[in-house]
């Protein structure tokens, strides 16, 4: 809600429909975490994987445990709009 914008990544299982999701959120790049969103996906559940903000894709300014809170209840608020 700050303009701020969280590079994601989302890997859904192959089959259409709703699924569990797992989050995943690091400050050290999601690239490093495209194995296990592809393994997530494949055992079906959906998955989001997010660099915090200030790091590679994501905009605003990395300060650790600052902004965790507010940020991953907006990114959780999202997907259960989804």
């Amino acid at each position: 809600t700050d303009g701020v914008q969280l590079s994601t990544d989302l890997y859904l299982p192959p089959i259409e429909g709703g699924y569990p999701v797992v989050l995943l959120r690091t400050p050290y790049g999601k690239q490093q975490m495209q194995t296990y969103g592809n393994f997530f996906a494949s055992k079906g559940y959906a998955t989001v994987v997010q660099e915090v903000r200030g790091t590679f894709g994501s905009t605003g300014q990395f300060l650790p445990f600052v902004n965790e809170k507010k940020d991953g209840l907006e990114v959780l608020n999202w997907i259960v709009r989804q």
